[in-house]
């Protein structure tokens, strides 16, 4: 009997399968369940970056067909969010992800049912309840939005044209759609085997938009402006839909699957360099059809359409403009916990403050000012915030009045915020004259935005994507100023004025309970200390003047560019916990120079440090990407030392001296030039180490030695005049720097050559045109005298030319059969240079996959990759090329500090995957980002300094922390 039950149920099992494959429409009194998933991604556009920011939605779609209209409504929700490294962030990731923990007032509102009329493909008529909020509304516009398809344009779109080829067809309509009313082009190809199976893609041109959904503001809109169109930049966006469709005509048909993707990219300097980028990715797939049921309908339903309800956006700009309690109460900042958050700016900047007494105002400081101004935007006038009308923008006097207000909370803290707000700056000039006589003692802190931009767009989503970018600065000035008149003319000024300013680019995804997004931080900040008198004698008409150096070390620079990701999430309803990542981005890294070097100790005793990490063409015109969204960072310290002097004294007389001319003799010409006998610096030569090899020996000869480089067993060998030589910082001392194992950089003399065995790349300084010759032409910046063979004289024929170079001794072989084929030869073009390519030669998985190199010779540099940075006992799979994470100091990054565990941790090669990974406590030391002996300790640890690993263990533990650490690596 049990076995017969089983048997029922499982034909019951097939029959409902059978039905749901022979479905070839949406009928009446059928319920389609969907799966969907949802993916959106924040970082930088660049290949290998090491941190994304991502979102996943999760959730069954249920549409149930009825006589006029159709029910959609959705059942298990799921958000997550979280860091992690994509290797392609176009495409959903199964990752795992922390579960976003929604309000139940928000679980109730994303399962409240939407009413809408479906027609030949078309969304219309869309009914919600009347207590949907628009967050909600919108995620369930994301999903008619996929739902919506064309099979042939509506007659009342006949004038657009439609052409057909073969079994596929082409057409082009206007469609309202989630993001506006645009121009959408449809590709529909017809199955080969059943002419009722179809595959549909749209794709829309948001050029041809006549009405799109784009929300911004800032200064620059509150008045007109004939230029900001031009000049301001915009996310450029592209969406493209792809559907699987059966049906027995155009009007009645089922969707079975549906895939969306859609990118939204930043490029704010120029259009061809991209910056932010954020990405999504949907889909849908059809799983089961029942017979419908009794669904609930929306109650008190209000009308609505397709397009995006941007309501809560224009809700913060009224509220902003106007602070009127109707917009304050749209905006949903009532519950954002804006006197803990505003506790926590205050005190994290009184900290940077007490930091600033050293070095100036710091970065952090200005980065806690720019979350001050927007906590206080979210409050009302009641919650004591004092607002410009004239534009969104909160004043000074509002970041001021936020020290006042928290004053009493913090007692110990109360002299050093007097210091902050106390200004003198609004006296009259008179009053200032008499209170230089006196003497005039100034201390301040100015702040504000050197201006914002802000545009929002819808994403496909459903979510706001909101790109900014703002200037904050906030200027530091104390100073002591005193004036005598009589019996000299004398001034005394002692002050230091510091100031920080930092561009930011930012994109920001919000949803329910969490943000996600991508920023670019470009900083300076400066501090010159300036401590001195002048004094003028009129009576002798002498001038002197008087400069102090400094008595303690003093930053007087930082410059700094960083990208980052980050995940801000609301679930505790407390202060939202903010988890920000630096990006990372291999190409770059292999490129980063590291600089501590020490200047001018010989002149008044004061020596210049110059402490930072930048990377090698960070001013090359050809790779602006370095300083766009690259990790640099460099500062200048002025040390005092023993030897320093107190002060430097300048004396200015007049003086007139005539000079006899028979004192003056005009130098002999033959004594200014000499002529000297040309002689070649250097040579740089390269063969193959064996006919027909890939492998290459290179030999530089220069006046003072002769080096030679080769690759035996993955590894760079070089020998100095004739003599092995494997100690690196001896090879440091003779120019040749060793990169990793198999590729080394050599410096000589206005020259910079690489070589990684198998190419060489010749970097020439600029000044040095005309003065060079050789394969690579003659230097002198044209291309019409390329071929000038080596005795000087020029030729047309590149044979000739290539031999005249060639070395004939024991070494070299002359190849003469590769020499006679002229396939060898060729000139190249402006187009198709790639000597100034960073990533051609320092990424060798994509040098080799992109220029055609063959797939053998890819495993074989894939394998080669593997093997030069892992110790075999670590490596698990060589076909796939994963390996075991080996132990090294790991560092995190958590607000306004970079923190060091105390202890190895498991830790993947930069830039490459992590497969595995475990959430383990770790011991953590952190110290201020911006602090010099910070930044010593990451360079040290990336050169892997044991010296600087002995020292982190010696820091004072900070915290303990939940850390993901990978288990499991692979080569990217």
């Amino acid at each position: 009997m049990k076995l017969l039950a089983a048997f029922g149920l499982l034909a019951i099992a097939l029959a409902a399968s059978s039905r749901q494959w022979e479905e070839r429409s949406f009928n009446k009194g059928n319920t389609y369940e969907f799966e969907w998933k949802g993916q959106i991604v924040s970082g930088v556009p660049v290949k290998g970056s090491s941190s994304h920011s991502l979102q996943q939605i999760h959730s069954k779609v249920f549409i149930t067909v009825n006589e006029k209209h159709s029910i959609l409504r959705l059942d298990n929700v799921k958000l997550t969010n979280g860091h992690k490294q994509l290797t392609e962030p176009r495409i959903i990731s199964e990752v795992s992800l922390e579960e976003s923990q929604l309000t139940s007032e928000q679980r109730e509102q994303i399962k409240l049912p939407i009413r809408f009329r479906y027609h030949q493909g078309i969304i219309s008529e869309i009914v919600f309840s009347e207590e949907e909020s628009a967050w909600s509304e919108n995620i369930k516009r994301s999903i008619l939005n996929m739902l919506q398809v064309q099979m042939s344009p509506r007659k009342t779109q006949e004038e657009y044209n439609t052409k057909t080829v073969s079994n596929n067809k082409f057409f082009t309509v206007t469609e309202r759609t989630l993001e506006g009313e645009c121009e959408v082009a449809y590709t529909i190809v017809e199955s080969e085997k059943n002419r009722e199976e179809k595959e549909i893609t749209k794709s829309l041109n948001f050029e041809k938009c006549p009405k799109r959904i784009d929300i911004r503001y800032g200064p620059r809109y509150s008045a007109e402006c004939s230029m900001c169109e031009a000049t301001d930049a915009r996310p450029e966006s592209q969406t493209v839909i792809s559907y699987k469709v059966r049906g027995e005509d155009e009007e009645r048909f089922l969707i079975t699957e549906v895939e969306l993707k859609s990118e939204y990219v930043f490029s704010p300097f120029s259009k061809d360099q991209e910056m932010l980028a954020t990405y999504v990715h949907q889909k849908m797939r059809l799983v089961n059809i029942k017979s419908a049921e009794r669904v609930e309908e929306p109650r008190n339903g209000k009308k609505s359409s397709l397009l995006y309800n941007y309501e809560m956006e224009l809700a913060r700009e009224k509220f902003w403009m106007n602070g009127d309690e109707q917009s304050y109460t749209l905006t949903g900042f009532a519950g954002v916990p804006k006197k803990e958050l505003m506790d926590k700016y205050i005190r994290l900047t009184l900290a940077s403050m007490e930091e600033s007494e050293k070095d100036g105002v710091t970065l952090e400081t200005n980065h806690n000012f720019a979350r001050i101004v927007e906590v206080f935007r979210m409050c009302t006038e009641r919650e004591k915030v004092i607002y410009d009308r004239r534009q969104p923008l909160v004043v000074r006097q509002a970041a001021v009045d936020s020290l006042r207000m928290l004053r009493d909370q913090m007692p110990r803290k109360e002299q050093l915020i007097e210091k902050i707000v106390r200004s003198d700056s609004s006296i009259s000039s008179s009053e200032m004259i008499r209170k230089i006589a006196k003497g005039f003692r100034f201390e301040g802190v100015l702040s504000g935005y050197v201006y914002e931009h802000v545009r929002i767009v819808p994403t496909t989503l459903g979510l706001p994507l909101q790109v900014t970018s703002k200037l904050p600065t906030v200027a530091h000035i104390k100073a002591h100023i005193k004036a005598e008149i009589s019996p000299k003319m004398s001034l005394r000024v002692e002050m230091e004025p510091s100031f920080v300013s930092t561009h930011v680019t930012e994109m920001t995804v919000f949803s329910p309970e969490m943000d996600i997004g991508s920023r670019v931080f470009h900083s300076i900040q400066s501090t010159l200390p300036i401590h001195g008198q002048v004094e003028y004698n009129d009576e002798k008409q002498q001038l002197k003047a008087v400069l102090r150096l400094p008595k303690e070390e003093k930053r007087v620079l930082l410059v700094e560019s960083r990208p980052t990701t980050f995940v801000r999430s609301f679930n505790n309803k407390q202060v939202p916990v903010l988890e920000e990542k630096t990006i990372r981005i291999p190409s770059f890294e292999k490129t980063s120079v590291h600089y501590e070097k020490s200047y001018g100790e010989e002149h008044f005793g004061l020596r210049t440090e110059v402490i930072g990490s930048v990377h090698r063409h960070v001013f090359d015109k050809k790779t602006p990407e370095s300083i766009l969204f690259g990790e640099n960072h460099v500062q200048i310290v002025l040390v005092p030392t023993a030897e320093s002097v107190k002060e430097i004294v300048l004396e200015v007389e007049p003086k007139y001296t005539k000079m006899a001319s028979s004192e003056y003799e005009s130098p002999r010409y033959d004594e200014i030039f000499t002529e000297k006998e040309f002689e070649p610096e250097y040579v740089v030569m390269m063969k193959n180490m064996e006919k027909n090899s890939e492998e290459k020996k290179i030999k530089i000869v220069t006046q003072e030695k002769e080096i030679e480089c080769e690759l035996k067993q993955e590894k760079i060998v070089c020998k100095v005049d004739g003599r092995r030589v494997e100690d690196e910082e001896a090879l440091y001392d003779m120019g040749i720097k060793l990169i990793g194992e198999s590729s080394c950089e050599i410096t000589i003399p206005k020259m910079t050559i690489r070589f990684d065995g198998y190419k060489v790349e010749i970097k020439a300084d600029k000044r040095t045109e005309n003065t060079q010759c050789g394969l690579c032409g003659h230097f002198d910046g044209r291309r019409d005298n390329e071929f000038r063979r080596a005795d000087n004289e020029e030729t047309e024929d590149i044979e000739e030319f290539h031999r005249s170079w060639l070395r004939r001794d024991n070494e070299c072989e002359v190849e003469e059969s590769k020499l006679k084929e002229k396939k060898n030869y060729g000139v190249e073009s402006d187009e198709e240079e790639r000597y100034d390519s960073e990533e051609s030669f320092w990424n060798p998985r994509q040098d080799f996959e992109e220029e055609n190199m063959g797939e053998k010779r890819s495993r074989k540099m894939l394998k080669k990759n593997l093997k030069k940075h892992i110790s075999r006992k670590n490596i698990r799979n060589e076909e796939e090329n994963t390996y075991e994470p080996e132990n090294e100091i790991v560092m995190v990054e958590r607000e306004g500090k970079t923190c060091f565990s105390m202890e190895e941790q498991p830790k993947c090669q930069p830039g490459d995957e992590l497969i595995e990974t475990e959430n383990r406590k770790v011991k953590l030391a952190c110290l201020p980002r911006s602090d010099r002996r910070t930044r010593r300790i990451v360079n040290g640890l990336k050169r892997g300094e044991e010296s600087i690993m002995e020292e982190i263990r010696s820091l004072p533990m900070s915290l303990t922390d939940r850390i993901e650490l990978p288990k499991l690596c692979r080569v990217y």
